[in-house]
């Protein structure tokens, strides 16, 4: 389970469906880098206000949560492992970092690398307290040759998909929950 610090509120955008084309797919997530979008992205959230009190999944809650999972895996006989969610380098994000910054309610992006953080000492907390298991994907993301993180800091791109995926097999199979 993978959760990180924006498990959020935001307007509902479940009707916007994921292009299947891998064409259209493209264009839909190169739209986020055009000045065009990024000012209606910012007309829209002046226009939407949105507070960062009901944006943010409080802390209290998200304990709850990850604690209610925990709680779930050992009722139900699942195997549960928590993934640090790190995020990619302020850096390279210089560019648009206020825009960043107030998309996800907050004044800047160090304020929101700061938040970001509480939301990960909680998951960390609740596993030490739940007995569950998180896996580090940080390090080996941050040092990866090949850039993990693509034109979102808060997903990894392809390189670091793969990079969690080797990391989550070799902890399953070392835990024995799957064979080699």
């Amino acid at each position: 389970l993978r959760v990180g610090a924006n498990e959020h509120a935001v307007p509902d955008t479940r009707w916007i469906e994921d292009p299947k084309s891998p064409y259209w797919r493209k264009l839909f997530y190169s739209l986020g880098e055009l000045r065009t979008f990024q000012a209606g992205l910012a007309i829209f959230e002046q226009l939407t206000a949105k507070q960062e009190a009901g944006f943010h999944v409080s802390l209290p809650q998200f304990a709850d949560d990850l604690a209610e999972f925990a709680r779930l895996g050992r009722e139900r006989g699942f195997h549960l492992v928590f993934l640090d969610y790190p995020l990619g380098p302020a850096s390279a994000y210089a560019s648009n970092a206020r825009e960043i910054a107030l998309f996800y309610g907050e004044p800047n992006l160090d304020s929101m690398y700061r938040t970001h953080e509480r939301y990960q000492r909680t998951l960390r907390a609740v596993a030490e307290r739940e007995g569950v298991a998180v896996l580090i994907t940080a390090p080996a993301l941050e040092e990866s040759a090949t850039p993990s993180f693509g034109s979102s800091f808060m997903h990894p791109n392809a390189t670091g998909m793969g990079i969690t995926a080797e990391l989550l097999y070799d902890y399953f199979v070392s835990a024995g929950w799957l064979d080699k």
